[in-house]
């Protein structure tokens, strides 16, 4: 699935020490005849050692309804285009990878409920693409949502990594071939 093909080049760019800090469908080229799947919008880069040393100010960019709480937390109030600096005295060191991964979790949230009501539960949305889905499909996949997703950081996955490998359990129960 071109998910798990995005958690891994995530992976990487996280091991590089960077964050994309802008991950929406509008910023990802999927190829289908391949499992390859390419980031957009690189302006968006920041290298994570960025928030830690010294005081400065950086820019950080973003989609306001795919970003994180914690990042829509210190642009809240700025104008949409530009979405502000953040003073590094602040020592908001969670700033970074963990709020690529919410994007992830925000772009499979709204690919599972494409089609439903947006207040349907996450369940009921499943069911409704697949009546047969096991509970512990349905399970994993809150699960799966419910750490990625976490209003906090700490409650998250401690990186994509850690999320593709409940999400690698998920698609195994969902097509064990």
């Amino acid at each position: 699935t071109r998910i798990r093909v995005l958690m891994g080049v995530l992976e990487k760019l996280h091991s590089k020490g960077f964050v994309h800090m802008d991950l929406k469908p509008e910023n990802l080229l999927c190829y289908r005849e391949h499992d390859v799947v390419k980031l957009l919008d690189t302006d968006s880069l920041l290298e994570k050692h960025i928030f830690t040393g010294k005081p400065r100010r950086i820019e950080i960019s973003g989609t306001r309804g795919y970003m994180a709480p914690e990042v829509l937390e210190l642009v809240e109030g700025l104008e949409e285009d530009w979405l502000g600096c953040y003073d590094q005295r602040h020592q908001f060191a969670e700033l970074g990878h963990l709020a690529d991964l919410y994007c992830v979790g925000v772009m499979l949230r709204r690919f599972l409920q494409e089609g439903c009501p947006r207040d349907a539960s996450v369940e009921t949305c499943l069911r409704q693409r697949e009546p047969y889905l096991s509970g512990k499909a349905v399970r994993l996949t809150e699960r799966l949502l419910e750490k990625m997703l976490a209003r906090r950081p700490r409650d998250r996955y401690a990186s994509i990594g850690h999320a593709a490998r409940d999400l690698e359990e998920l698609l195994t129960i969902l097509d064990p071939k």
